[in-house]
Protein backbone atom coordinates (compact mmCIF):
# COMPACT_ATOMS: atom_id res chain seq x y z
CA UNK A 1 0.00 0.00 0.00
CA UNK A 2 2.88 1.94 -0.51
CA UNK A 3 1.60 3.26 -3.55
CA UNK A 4 -1.85 4.11 -2.12
CA UNK A 5 -0.24 6.03 0.91
CA UNK A 6 2.10 8.45 -1.12
CA UNK A 7 -0.91 9.52 -3.25
CA UNK A 8 -3.11 9.96 -0.36
CA UNK A 9 -0.64 12.11 0.67
CA UNK A 10 -0.27 14.07 -2.22
CA UNK A 11 -4.04 14.78 -2.92
CA UNK A 12 -4.50 15.14 0.20
CA UNK A 13 -1.58 18.18 0.35
CA UNK A 14 -2.84 19.37 -3.23
CA UNK A 15 -6.28 20.02 -1.61
CA UNK A 16 -5.29 21.65 1.84
CA UNK A 17 -2.76 23.53 -0.65
CA UNK A 18 0.73 22.58 0.30
CA UNK A 19 1.52 21.28 -3.03
CA UNK A 20 1.16 23.73 -6.15
CA UNK A 21 1.30 20.88 -8.98
CA UNK A 22 -0.80 18.26 -9.95
CA UNK A 23 0.27 15.10 -8.31
CA UNK A 24 3.01 13.36 -10.92
CA UNK A 25 2.38 10.71 -12.79
CA UNK A 26 4.33 8.18 -11.29
CA UNK A 27 2.93 8.09 -8.31
CA UNK A 28 -0.82 8.20 -9.60
CA UNK A 29 0.56 5.31 -11.92
CA UNK A 30 2.15 2.97 -8.85
CA UNK A 31 -1.39 3.65 -6.83
CA UNK A 32 -3.88 2.81 -9.71
CA UNK A 33 -1.47 -0.49 -9.96
CA UNK A 34 -2.06 -1.61 -6.15
CA UNK A 35 -5.51 -0.87 -6.30
CA UNK A 36 -6.22 -3.61 -8.99
CA UNK A 37 -5.73 -6.37 -6.69
CA UNK A 38 -7.90 -4.60 -3.83
CA UNK A 39 -11.42 -5.54 -2.75
CA UNK A 40 -13.57 -3.12 -3.37
CA UNK A 41 -15.27 -2.11 -0.52
CA UNK A 42 -18.96 -1.86 -0.25
CA UNK A 43 -20.90 1.64 -0.87
CA UNK A 44 -23.74 3.38 -1.72
CA UNK A 45 -24.68 3.38 -5.42
CA UNK A 46 -27.60 5.44 -7.31
CA UNK A 47 -29.34 4.64 -10.82
CA UNK A 48 -28.99 7.90 -13.08
CA UNK A 49 -30.28 6.58 -16.53
CA UNK A 50 -29.01 3.36 -17.27
CA UNK A 51 -25.95 3.80 -15.82
CA UNK A 52 -24.50 3.10 -12.00
CA UNK A 53 -22.43 5.42 -9.92
CA UNK A 54 -20.89 3.76 -7.07
CA UNK A 55 -17.78 2.17 -5.83
CA UNK A 56 -19.50 -1.35 -6.46
CA UNK A 57 -18.05 -4.02 -9.22
CA UNK A 58 -20.84 -2.41 -11.30
CA UNK A 59 -20.33 1.29 -10.48
CA UNK A 60 -18.75 4.05 -12.80
CA UNK A 61 -16.10 4.26 -10.16
CA UNK A 62 -15.28 0.94 -10.14
CA UNK A 63 -13.41 1.70 -13.25
CA UNK A 64 -11.34 4.21 -12.01
CA UNK A 65 -8.06 2.05 -11.55
CA UNK A 66 -8.20 1.71 -15.48
CA UNK A 67 -8.28 5.41 -16.35
CA UNK A 68 -5.25 6.57 -17.77
CA UNK A 69 -3.14 9.03 -15.12
CA UNK A 70 -3.73 11.98 -17.19
CA UNK A 71 -7.45 11.33 -17.20
CA UNK A 72 -7.25 10.78 -13.42
CA UNK A 73 -5.47 13.99 -12.58
CA UNK A 74 -8.51 15.69 -15.02
CA UNK A 75 -10.97 14.38 -12.50
CA UNK A 76 -9.67 15.01 -9.30
CA UNK A 77 -8.58 18.53 -10.70
CA UNK A 78 -12.59 19.26 -11.64
CA UNK A 79 -13.34 17.71 -7.95
CA UNK A 80 -10.75 20.29 -6.37
CA UNK A 81 -12.59 23.00 -8.68
CA UNK A 82 -16.26 22.01 -7.93
CA UNK A 83 -15.04 21.46 -4.09
CA UNK A 84 -14.11 25.42 -4.06
CA UNK A 85 -16.90 26.57 -5.97
CA UNK A 86 -19.14 25.01 -3.02
CA UNK A 87 -16.99 26.64 -0.11
CA UNK A 88 -17.28 29.95 -2.32
CA UNK A 89 -21.16 29.57 -2.28
CA UNK A 90 -21.08 28.19 1.03
CA UNK A 91 -19.32 30.77 2.66
CA UNK A 92 -21.60 33.89 0.33
CA UNK A 93 -24.09 32.78 2.33
CA UNK A 94 -23.08 32.40 5.98
CA UNK A 95 -20.31 35.06 5.96
CA UNK A 96 -22.08 38.30 6.33
CA UNK A 97 -21.24 41.19 3.77
CA UNK A 98 -18.86 43.85 4.95
CA UNK A 99 -20.73 46.60 5.72
CA UNK A 100 -21.18 49.86 3.98
CA UNK A 101 -20.67 53.52 3.95
CA UNK A 102 -23.80 55.56 4.69
CA UNK A 103 -24.99 57.51 1.89
CA UNK A 104 -25.39 60.94 3.05
CA UNK A 105 -27.81 63.79 1.55
CA UNK A 106 -25.93 66.07 3.55
CA UNK A 107 -28.98 67.76 5.17
CA UNK A 108 -30.76 67.87 8.70
CA UNK A 109 -34.25 66.83 9.09
CA UNK A 110 -36.81 67.14 12.02
CA UNK A 111 -37.54 63.70 13.96
CA UNK A 112 -40.22 63.42 16.43
CA UNK A 113 -39.92 65.47 19.98
CA UNK A 114 -39.17 63.64 23.32
CA UNK A 115 -41.52 63.18 25.63
CA UNK A 116 -40.08 65.71 28.08
CA UNK A 117 -37.46 68.40 28.02
CA UNK A 118 -33.86 66.99 27.95
CA UNK A 119 -31.84 70.54 27.77
CA UNK A 120 -28.51 69.44 26.12
CA UNK A 121 -28.08 65.91 27.43
CA UNK A 122 -25.97 63.19 27.80
CA UNK A 123 -26.51 60.84 24.79
CA UNK A 124 -25.30 57.41 24.39
CA UNK A 125 -25.45 54.35 21.52
CA UNK A 126 -26.07 51.41 22.56
CA UNK A 127 -25.35 47.75 20.69
CA UNK A 128 -28.90 47.66 19.39
CA UNK A 129 -29.23 51.15 17.57
CA UNK A 130 -31.30 52.48 20.33
CA UNK A 131 -29.85 55.43 22.49
CA UNK A 132 -29.77 56.05 25.98
CA UNK A 133 -30.79 59.93 26.95
CA UNK A 134 -29.87 61.34 30.07
CA UNK A 135 -31.48 64.74 31.04
CA UNK A 136 -29.06 67.93 31.61
CA UNK A 137 -31.37 68.63 34.52
CA UNK A 138 -33.44 66.23 36.63
CA UNK A 139 -30.52 63.27 35.71
CA UNK A 140 -32.59 60.87 37.39
CA UNK A 141 -35.69 60.40 34.72
CA UNK A 142 -33.51 59.11 31.85
CA UNK A 143 -35.43 57.76 28.14
CA UNK A 144 -34.56 54.98 25.62
CA UNK A 145 -35.08 56.76 22.46
CA UNK A 146 -35.53 54.47 19.30
CA UNK A 147 -34.68 56.98 16.23
CA UNK A 148 -36.19 54.28 13.55
CA UNK A 149 -39.50 54.95 15.21
CA UNK A 150 -39.12 57.68 17.59
CA UNK A 151 -40.76 55.72 20.41
CA UNK A 152 -38.96 56.67 23.52
CA UNK A 153 -39.54 54.61 26.62
CA UNK A 154 -38.06 55.50 30.63
CA UNK A 155 -34.81 53.99 31.61
CA UNK A 156 -34.27 53.38 35.27
CA UNK A 157 -34.40 55.10 37.59
CA UNK A 158 -30.97 56.15 38.30
CA UNK A 159 -29.32 55.83 41.72
CA UNK A 160 -27.34 58.31 42.36
CA UNK A 161 -28.64 61.82 43.52
CA UNK A 162 -25.75 63.49 41.90
CA UNK A 163 -27.01 67.02 40.24
CA UNK A 164 -24.02 67.37 37.92
CA UNK A 165 -23.36 63.99 35.80
CA UNK A 166 -20.16 63.90 33.18
CA UNK A 167 -20.13 61.95 29.89
CA UNK A 168 -21.07 58.18 29.60
CA UNK A 169 -19.36 55.52 27.47
CA UNK A 170 -20.90 52.49 26.42
CA UNK A 171 -18.58 49.00 27.02
CA UNK A 172 -17.74 46.41 24.96
CA UNK A 173 -20.04 44.00 26.24
CA UNK A 174 -23.64 46.72 26.17
CA UNK A 175 -23.54 48.32 29.62
CA UNK A 176 -22.96 52.30 29.36
CA UNK A 177 -20.98 53.43 31.82
CA UNK A 178 -22.12 57.02 33.35
CA UNK A 179 -19.54 59.29 35.78
CA UNK A 180 -21.31 61.11 38.29
CA UNK A 181 -20.25 63.25 40.95
CA UNK A 182 -18.98 61.17 43.47
CA UNK A 183 -20.43 58.05 43.04
CA UNK A 184 -20.83 56.23 38.91
CA UNK A 185 -23.15 54.31 37.56
CA UNK A 186 -23.72 51.48 35.33
CA UNK A 187 -27.25 51.17 33.08
CA UNK A 188 -27.88 47.52 31.45
CA UNK A 189 -29.81 47.79 28.13
CA UNK A 190 -31.65 44.48 29.03
CA UNK A 191 -32.75 45.14 32.52
CA UNK A 192 -33.20 49.14 32.09
CA UNK A 193 -31.74 49.70 35.21
CA UNK A 194 -28.81 51.27 36.65
CA UNK A 195 -26.48 50.07 39.27
CA UNK A 196 -24.07 52.26 41.37
CA UNK A 197 -19.94 51.73 41.12
CA UNK A 198 -17.24 53.14 43.29
CA UNK A 199 -16.64 55.62 44.48
CA UNK A 200 -14.15 57.42 42.02
CA UNK A 201 -10.58 57.19 43.92
CA UNK A 202 -11.17 61.36 43.23
CA UNK A 203 -14.59 62.68 43.22
CA UNK A 204 -14.78 64.73 40.18
CA UNK A 205 -17.35 66.49 37.49
CA UNK A 206 -17.23 66.37 34.23
CA UNK A 207 -14.19 64.13 33.91
CA UNK A 208 -13.01 63.01 29.74
CA UNK A 209 -14.31 59.63 29.48
CA UNK A 210 -12.63 57.36 26.73
CA UNK A 211 -13.00 53.31 26.41
CA UNK A 212 -10.02 51.35 26.19
CA UNK A 213 -8.48 48.71 23.51
CA UNK A 214 -9.11 46.13 26.60
CA UNK A 215 -12.32 47.32 27.59
CA UNK A 216 -11.10 49.23 30.44
CA UNK A 217 -12.72 52.85 30.83
CA UNK A 218 -10.05 55.95 31.17
CA UNK A 219 -11.87 58.81 33.44
CA UNK A 220 -9.51 61.84 33.25
CA UNK A 221 -9.68 65.64 34.42
CA UNK A 222 -12.27 67.36 35.57
CA UNK A 223 -13.03 69.93 38.28
CA UNK A 224 -13.88 69.84 41.70
CA UNK A 225 -17.80 68.65 42.75
CA UNK A 226 -17.91 71.79 45.18
CA UNK A 227 -15.61 74.55 43.21
CA UNK A 228 -16.27 73.96 38.71
CA UNK A 229 -13.16 76.40 38.53
CA UNK A 230 -10.32 73.96 40.78
CA UNK A 231 -9.31 71.74 38.02
CA UNK A 232 -8.37 68.40 38.51
CA UNK A 233 -5.21 66.92 36.76
CA UNK A 234 -5.46 62.97 37.76
CA UNK A 235 -7.31 60.17 35.95
CA UNK A 236 -8.02 56.38 36.76
CA UNK A 237 -9.15 53.71 35.22
CA UNK A 238 -12.24 51.61 35.72
CA UNK A 239 -12.30 47.97 35.47
CA UNK A 240 -15.67 46.72 34.04
CA UNK A 241 -14.75 43.28 35.24
CA UNK A 242 -13.85 44.09 39.01
CA UNK A 243 -16.37 47.51 39.03
CA UNK A 244 -12.88 48.31 40.47
CA UNK A 245 -10.89 51.51 40.01
CA UNK A 246 -7.53 52.23 39.79
CA UNK A 247 -4.80 54.86 39.45
CA UNK A 248 -3.12 56.08 36.38
CA UNK A 249 -1.73 59.37 35.27
CA UNK A 250 -1.04 61.83 36.25
CA UNK A 251 -2.13 64.55 33.71
CA UNK A 252 -0.19 67.51 32.66
CA UNK A 253 -3.16 69.54 31.93
CA UNK A 254 -7.00 69.23 32.85
CA UNK A 255 -7.99 67.70 29.77
CA UNK A 256 -10.78 68.39 28.16
CA UNK A 257 -12.50 67.34 24.28
CA UNK A 258 -10.74 64.08 23.69
CA UNK A 259 -10.26 61.58 20.63
CA UNK A 260 -9.83 57.92 20.38
CA UNK A 261 -6.55 57.31 17.62
CA UNK A 262 -6.34 54.34 15.25
CA UNK A 263 -3.14 52.85 17.51
CA UNK A 264 -6.05 53.04 20.99
CA UNK A 265 -3.63 55.88 22.44
CA UNK A 266 -6.03 59.18 23.33
CA UNK A 267 -5.90 62.73 22.51
CA UNK A 268 -6.62 65.39 24.68
CA UNK A 269 -7.20 68.94 23.39
CA UNK A 270 -6.85 71.19 26.14
CA UNK A 271 -6.43 74.24 24.64
CA UNK A 272 -4.14 75.49 24.64
CA UNK A 273 -2.26 72.63 25.33
CA UNK A 274 -2.43 69.13 24.29
CA UNK A 275 -1.06 66.01 25.47
CA UNK A 276 -1.61 61.72 24.63
CA UNK A 277 -2.17 59.11 27.17
CA UNK A 278 -0.75 55.71 25.66
CA UNK A 279 -2.58 52.71 27.76
CA UNK A 280 0.69 50.49 27.65
CA UNK A 281 2.36 52.57 29.47
CA UNK A 282 -0.38 54.61 31.63
CA UNK A 283 1.30 58.00 31.31
CA UNK A 284 0.56 61.44 29.65
CA UNK A 285 2.78 62.67 27.33
CA UNK A 286 2.67 66.56 25.84
CA UNK A 287 1.88 66.62 22.19
CA UNK A 288 1.50 70.19 21.23
CA UNK A 289 -0.18 73.27 21.03
CA UNK A 290 -3.89 74.11 19.43
CA UNK A 291 -5.78 77.61 19.58
CA UNK A 292 -9.05 77.19 21.39
CA UNK A 293 -11.06 74.32 21.30
CA UNK A 294 -15.04 72.59 21.70
CA UNK A 295 -14.65 70.13 19.29
CA UNK A 296 -12.34 67.15 18.18
CA UNK A 297 -13.04 64.04 15.39
CA UNK A 298 -10.31 60.96 15.42
CA UNK A 299 -9.87 60.59 11.39
CA UNK A 300 -8.66 56.75 10.59
CA UNK A 301 -5.29 58.01 9.34
CA UNK A 302 -4.45 58.83 13.07
CA UNK A 303 -4.86 62.97 12.34
CA UNK A 304 -7.59 64.73 14.26
CA UNK A 305 -10.00 67.63 13.45
CA UNK A 306 -9.80 70.02 15.60
CA UNK A 307 -12.94 72.53 15.93
CA UNK A 308 -13.47 75.61 18.41
CA UNK A 309 -14.22 79.35 18.60
CA UNK A 310 -11.76 81.93 17.96
CA UNK A 311 -11.51 84.36 21.03
CA UNK A 312 -12.67 82.55 23.41
CA UNK A 313 -15.62 80.81 24.38
CA UNK A 314 -17.20 84.00 23.22
CA UNK A 315 -16.09 84.11 20.57
CA UNK A 316 -17.92 84.87 17.09
CA UNK A 317 -15.74 83.51 15.23
CA UNK A 318 -14.64 79.73 14.43
CA UNK A 319 -11.68 77.69 13.31
CA UNK A 320 -10.82 74.32 12.40
CA UNK A 321 -7.43 72.55 11.89
CA UNK A 322 -5.56 68.84 11.74
CA UNK A 323 -3.17 68.04 14.42
CA UNK A 324 -1.06 65.59 13.38
CA UNK A 325 0.04 62.89 15.60
CA UNK A 326 3.66 62.27 13.30
CA UNK A 327 4.88 66.15 13.85
CA UNK A 328 3.00 66.63 16.65
CA UNK A 329 1.39 70.04 15.45
CA UNK A 330 -1.50 71.88 14.77
CA UNK A 331 -2.56 73.35 11.34
CA UNK A 332 -5.12 75.45 10.90
CA UNK A 333 -7.34 74.86 8.04
CA UNK A 334 -10.57 77.24 7.96
CA UNK A 335 -11.89 80.51 9.54
CA UNK A 336 -15.67 80.54 9.71
CA UNK A 337 -17.75 83.17 10.91
CA UNK A 338 -18.89 80.97 13.09
CA UNK A 339 -18.48 79.72 16.44
CA UNK A 340 -18.23 76.37 16.66
CA UNK A 341 -18.71 73.56 19.25
CA UNK A 342 -18.84 70.42 17.93
CA UNK A 343 -17.14 67.97 15.12
CA UNK A 344 -18.58 64.85 14.42
CA UNK A 345 -16.66 61.83 12.29
CA UNK A 346 -19.03 60.11 9.47
CA UNK A 347 -19.15 57.47 8.09
CA UNK A 348 -17.38 58.57 4.78
CA UNK A 349 -14.97 60.29 6.45
CA UNK A 350 -15.85 63.50 6.68
CA UNK A 351 -16.87 65.94 9.66
CA UNK A 352 -20.45 67.03 10.37
CA UNK A 353 -19.45 70.55 12.03
CA UNK A 354 -21.89 72.47 14.60
CA UNK A 355 -21.75 76.12 16.08
CA UNK A 356 -23.23 79.50 15.83
CA UNK A 357 -23.23 81.93 18.85
CA UNK A 358 -26.54 84.40 17.58
CA UNK A 359 -28.36 82.15 15.13
CA UNK A 360 -27.81 77.96 14.56
CA UNK A 361 -25.13 76.84 12.00
CA UNK A 362 -24.07 72.95 10.25
CA UNK A 363 -21.65 72.30 7.40
CA UNK A 364 -19.53 68.77 6.64
CA UNK A 365 -15.61 69.56 6.69
CA UNK A 366 -13.91 66.96 4.22
CA UNK A 367 -10.32 66.86 5.33
CA UNK A 368 -9.26 65.53 1.98
CA UNK A 369 -10.19 69.01 -0.40
CA UNK A 370 -10.18 70.88 3.32
CA UNK A 371 -13.14 72.56 2.15
CA UNK A 372 -16.24 73.01 4.24
CA UNK A 373 -19.80 72.83 2.69
CA UNK A 374 -22.43 74.62 5.02
CA UNK A 375 -25.94 72.68 5.09
CA UNK A 376 -29.00 73.69 6.61
CA UNK A 377 -29.13 74.86 10.28
CA UNK A 378 -30.21 72.81 13.06
CA UNK A 379 -33.78 74.14 14.87
CA UNK A 380 -31.32 74.28 18.35
CA UNK A 381 -28.39 75.92 19.85
CA UNK A 382 -25.70 73.56 20.94
CA UNK A 383 -27.88 70.35 20.59
CA UNK A 384 -25.91 67.16 22.00
CA UNK A 385 -24.99 65.71 18.61
CA UNK A 386 -23.87 61.72 18.32
CA UNK A 387 -23.29 59.20 15.42
CA UNK A 388 -25.69 56.52 14.83
CA UNK A 389 -24.66 52.83 14.24
CA UNK A 390 -26.52 53.29 10.67
CA UNK A 391 -24.22 56.46 10.15
CA UNK A 392 -26.85 58.88 10.51
CA UNK A 393 -26.59 61.68 13.24
CA UNK A 394 -29.03 62.67 15.95
CA UNK A 395 -28.99 66.13 17.32
CA UNK A 396 -30.94 66.17 20.83
CA UNK A 397 -32.87 69.46 22.89
CA UNK A 398 -30.62 72.72 22.57
CA UNK A 399 -30.16 75.84 24.85
CA UNK A 400 -33.04 77.77 23.14
CA UNK A 401 -36.69 77.89 25.42
CA UNK A 402 -38.93 75.87 23.94
CA UNK A 403 -36.99 73.74 22.06
CA UNK A 404 -35.01 71.29 24.88
CA UNK A 405 -36.98 68.09 23.78
CA UNK A 406 -36.01 68.51 19.85
CA UNK A 407 -34.99 66.30 18.12
CA UNK A 408 -33.34 66.37 14.39
CA UNK A 409 -31.40 63.98 12.40
CA UNK A 410 -28.45 64.39 9.72
CA UNK A 411 -28.71 61.62 7.42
Amino acid sequence: MTAQNDLDRTLGAWFHGDATTTPPPDTLARAIEATRHLRPRPALVARIGSSWIGSGENGVLSGIPGLRPALLVALVSLLALAIAGGAVLVGSRLLPHPPTSHVYLNEIMSAPDLPRPVGTPIVTTLLDGRVLVIPSYMPEVALLYDPSSGVSVPAGPMVSSDVVFGPAVRLRDGRVFVAGDRLSELFDPTTRQFTSVGPMLTARSLPGLALLPDGRVLVAGGVQPDDLNREIRTAELFDPATLSFSPTGPMSFQGGDMGTLPDGRIFFASSPNTEVYDPRSGTFAFAGVIPGTAGAAALADGRVVVVGPTGGLTGDDGSIGIWDPTRQTYEPINSLQHSLYSATLLDNGRVLVTGGKRAAWAGVFDPATEQVIEINAPATSRPTVTRLLDGRVLLLGGFDRGTESTVQVFR
